[in-house]
């Protein structure tokens, strides 16, 4: 019998199939075209740097990207979308030959596309917070959800897909007029209850409210989405005291007070839960997006929040669902019209920034299709984007590498 292999990252031996060791990565297949995803997204930030809207590095027009050895069948919908119009014009994007593969869930491909399944990748490794045994939410219908930030983008999504598995709904949002529309128009497609109703996402007093009104409404609440959030660009020296407190109010003490509210309510409740927690690419990595300091900073701290909350609340049935996605057509960068006037002067909107945003950005309603899957599935994380490994190794490379510098000194 052969001794088992062992795999070198630095001078650490890495076990065969851990995430990093390169042959378990999946194999490409003939005739694919490698990193399709990873040059549109260096393309797309050429064309931000262009317009002025990353200032961290110089623009390049000869700029190449080094395409990932990863699978090109999980690249985002509409990247995928504008490939295949590219493609179809004869159009070779800096020399770069493009292919079209998109993702698709649970095996099953959604209508008009090919693929393998995206969802399912959050893997154990021996990690004592592990989720594992089936999901008590492997089965939705006639399940109550909450979401925050529910009435449009990535919220809106997952609140579409659950409606489609039968779940009855609570969507809020800072307009309460617009989360009682989108309540009403989920309501009559697919024949569930939903709520819509106003509150704001970092204010103790208008979560616990609408944990009140949940409750109160249904009798019990199985799914909370912690949702809401604000996205803001700018490097350090550059942005402000009320940038930080409005960001990180929204996003990171908006999401404790949800978490808060509605864990002490589902303890008491006595019945599995879930949380499905909004997070990033940037939870995981920076991005090439240019400098977000106070978005990568929020977006860090939700990991660790979610994988607490995990670690804590196994014992009570409380699962959770970190969803980490890249870049999604939805209007967050167009959000300082909702900055409040105590928080300074707001941005003007950048038409330019949203229309790349909406055009390569992937669907919201894929993203939660996704989201709502590894719910079902269990899973820890969520990727929505096939180059978000790249960020991950990277990182744990590095990190790797320092802790065999520790290594010398403990000899």
């Amino acid at each position: 019998m052969q001794p088992p292999r062992k795999i070198r990252s630095s001078q650490r031996a890495v076990t065969p199939g851990h995430p990093l060791d390169p042959q378990a990565r999946p194999a490409r297949q003939p005739g694919q075209q490698a990193g399709v995803g990873m040059v549109l997204l260096q393309q797309h930030r050429q064309r931000l740097c262009r317009a002025g809207m990353v200032d961290r590095q110089p623009c390049d027009d000869n700029f190449r990207a080094e395409a990932l050895a990863g699978d090109p069948r999980r690249f985002p919908a509409r990247i995928a979308a504008v490939a295949a119009e590219r493609r179809e014009s004869g159009e070779q994007d800096d020399g770069f030959a493009l292919s079209v593969h998109t993702p698709t869930l649970g095996g099953a491909a959604l209508p008009g596309q090919t693929g393998t399944n995206t969802v399912g990748m959050s893997g154990c490794a021996g990690y004592s917070g592990c989720q594992t045994g089936e999901s008590p939410m492997k089965e939705l219908k006639g399940k109550v959800a909450v979401i925050t930030g529910g009435n449009s983008g990535i919220g809106l999504g997952v609140a579409r897909s659950l409606a489609a598995e039968g779940v009855h709904l609570v969507l809020s949002g800072l307009h309460g007029d617009k989360s009682e529309r989108a309540a009403r128009a989920l309501a009559d497609e697919y024949g569930i209850r939903a709520i819509g109703v106003a509150s704001d996402a970092s204010r103790r007093e208008e979560v616990e409210a609408l944990a009140d009104l949940a409750f109160k409404e249904f009798g019990h609440v199985d799914m909370l989405v912690a949702n809401a959030g604000v996205g803001l660009r700018g490097a350090m020296h550059k942005i402000s005291d009320n940038d930080w407190d409005w960001l990180m109010g929204v996003n990171v003490r908006g999401t404790y007070l949800a978490c808060s509210a509605f864990i002490r309510r589902f303890i008491d409740q006595g019945r599995p839960a879930h949380i499905l927690i909004t997070g990033s690419e940037q939870s995981v990595g920076m991005t090439p997006y240019g400098s977000m300091p106070i978005y990568a900073a929020s977006k860090h701290a939700l990991l660790g929040l979610a994988d607490a909350i995990r670690n804590d609340y196994a014992e009570n049935d409380i699962a959770v669902t970190l969803l980490c996605p890249g870049p999604v057509a939805t209007d967050i960068w167009d959000i300082e019209r909702d900055r409040p006037a105590q928080y300074g002067q707001r941005a003007a909107s950048n038409e330019e920034s949203k229309k790349l945003i909406m055009e390569l950005g992937m669907d919201a309603n894929l993203v939660g299709r996704m989201a709502v899957e590894g719910v079902k599935a269990g899973d820890f994380y969520v990727f929505t984007h096939e180059y978000i490994r790249d960020l991950v190794e990277g990182r744990y490379r590095e990190m790797i590498a320092a802790l065999d510098k520790t290594d010398t000194f403990a000899k």
